[in-house]
């Protein structure tokens, strides 16, 4: 993202630091929307939809050992919102400290950057995570999270003590690729999630698979397997992402509304996204297809030709999204976005 950056001197310690600071505006269009379980159409309108992960305005500072970040944005509403605080500060190089907004994962896959049960850490939350790099390719990462104003650890009275999420994680990265593992506990360690995951290169692609197991009510609760492959050949890139798994006990279940989703008991479930783009150097045509699971009890995929390009500096998307299913969904979105 265009931005602003300053080097200042600290005026204390004789070093420079960084102050960037970059802004955007997003707006979004539905050209065209039809809904059959509603029996509505709907012809051009005026969205604007700009989360902090789109075009919001940044603050940063950067310095040899200490760093920060806040973000404005007005995401779906009308009013201004501050978020994704953070503060971080390292006081020798192999100890780095976060507190505020901070999250990491075994891999994440790179077409809805969503989709994985990996994760540690909270994305809008209160963080307090130490990362340890003792040598060269290790990272060992710790967490306690939990939202903004509320405590990790708090007990009132004779009640049972609350606990929000701690979590743990390592990389490793070598010429063999890296591996990983994950620990996290949720809800005063009712719910546990614990994997390991493998990611490498062979020749222009890049493949990871993640492996997890789940604990809730009293019982080993779920498997998960997450694969995710992307190969570039010149202007073509195809991505594809693979989740399967089995529910042994209901009651769990992070994927909710991604891919992988199921809630059931006993029941496997299978889901899958793909993309594939191809850059035409002015515009980017693409064809995205998802289906969260091949195996619930009706049939839904989201079927989503569409093309990026550019008009000077206004980055424009456009596509039909056609959601396949009993009640079929149709609409023509088109986002604008502007950064400065």
């Amino acid at each position: 993202m265009p931005g602003v950056r300053v080097v200042l001197p600290a005026a204390a310690a004789g070093i420079a630091f960084a102050a960037d600071v970059s802004a955007g505006v997003r707006l979004t269009t539905d050209v065209f929307g039809y809904d059959k379980g509603t029996d509505t159409v709907s012809i051009m309108t005026v969205k604007h939809e700009n989360e902090f992960y789109h075009a919001p305005i940044s603050f940063s500072v950067s310095g040899e050992k200490a760093g920060g970040t806040l973000k404005l944005t007005d995401k779906s509403g009308d009013t201004a919102l501050t978020g994704k605080w953070n503060i971080w500060f390292a006081p020798v190089d192999a100890v780095k400290f976060n507190v505020g907004v901070w999250t990491n994962c075994l891999n994440q896959e790179m077409i809805d950057w969503c989709n994985t049960d990996s994760g540690i850490g909270i994305d809008d939350a209160g963080n307090f995570a130490v990362t340890l790099a003792p040598i060269d390719g290790l990272s060992i990462d710790a967490v306690l999270a939990s939202n903004f104003g509320d405590a990790w650890f708090s007990k009132v009275g004779d009640a049972d003590p609350v606990i929000n999420q701690l979590g743990l994680m390592m990389h490793f990265g070598a010429d063999f690729g890296t591996v990983s593992a994950m620990f996290k506990a949720e809800s005063s360690f009712d719910t546990l999630t614990f994997g390991a995951g493998y990611k490498n290169t062979f020749g222009p692609a890049t493949v990871f698979v993640n492996a997890l197991g789940a604990y809730a009510n009293d019982a080993f609760s779920k498997i998960r397997a997450e694969v995710y492959a992307e190969v570039p050949v010149d202007s073509l890139k195809v991505q594809a992402f693979v989740v399967g798994g089995y529910n042994l006990k209901g009651g769990y279940d992070a994927s909710w509304w991604h891919i992988g989703q199921s809630g059931a008991d006993k029941k496997a479930f299978v889901g899958a996204s793909a993309k594939l783009s191809y850059s035409l150097g002015a515009a980017t045509p693409y064809l995205y297809i998802k289906d969260v699971n091949f195996l619930a009890d009706s049939f839904s995929m989201e079927i989503k030709p569409g093309v990026t390009f550019s008009v000077g500096e206004c980055e424009i998307e456009a596509a039909i999204d056609v959601m396949a299913q009993e009640n079929i969904k149709i609409s023509v979105p088109v986002s604008y976005k502007v950064s400065f």
